[in-house]
C-alpha cells in the first residue's frame, strides 16, 4: 500500500484573498520592510522569565494566528521577500502548513511568541489573517514569569 504524505493546503476566502492581493501590491511597492508593516501588533513580551528551570511539554496543533504577538530575543532581520513568498504561496493555493517545519512558539499569558523558526509564516498568517496556523509550542508556567 502506498502511504500518502499528509498535507494541509490553505484555502482562502474572498476577504483573505483580497488582503493577500493588497499585501503583495505593498511588497511590489517596497512598503513591507518590517513586521509592523504587515501587522499592528508585533512586540517583545511584557513578562520575563525569573525561573528558567521548569519542565515543558511541546505540543503541535492549530492555533488562531492572531494570538501570535511577537518574537522572543533580539531579532532585527525581517526579509520582505520571504514574507512575499508565503503570500504568493497563499494566493496560488500552494501554502501547505504540514510540509515545512511548523513555527516554533512559546506561549505566555499575553500570547504566543516565535522562538526560533517560523517568524515570517507567523507574521503573514496573522496579517491575512488565516483561520488557523499549524505550530509547535510550549507553555511557560506562570510561576516562572514576572511582569517587566
Amino acid at each position: 500500500m502506498i502511504e500518502m504524505e499528509e498535507t494541509d493546503i490553505v484555502t482562502l476566502d474572498s476577504e483573505q484573498k483580497s488582503r493577500v492581493e493588497q499585501l503583495i501590491r505593498r511588497y511590489q511597492n517596497d512598503e513591507l520592510n518590517r513586521p509592523e508593516d504587515l501587522v499592528d501588533e508585533w512586540s517583545p513580551p511584557k513578562t520575563e522569565k525569573i525561573n528558567r528551570e521548569y519542565e515543558v511539554e511541546e505540543e503541535e496543533e492549530y492555533i488562531d494566528p492572531t494570538e501570535i504577538v511577537g518574537r522572543l530575543g533580539e531579532w532585527t532581520h525581517f526579509e520582505s521577500q520571504k514574507a512575499a513568498r508565503f503570500l504568493s504561496e497563499l494566493y496560488n493555493g500552494q501554502f501547505d502548513q504540514l510540509q515545512e517545519w511548523p513555527p516554533m512558539l512559546e506561549k505566555r499569558p499575553e500570547g504566543y511568541f516565535v522562538t526560533d523558526d517560523g517568524t515570517h509564516r507567523s507574521i503573514v498568517a496573522k496579517a491575512v489573517p488565516l483561520d488557523e496556523l499549524y505550530v509547535e509550542y510550549y507553555t511557560v508556567p506562570a510561576s516562572a514569569l514576572t511582569e517587566k
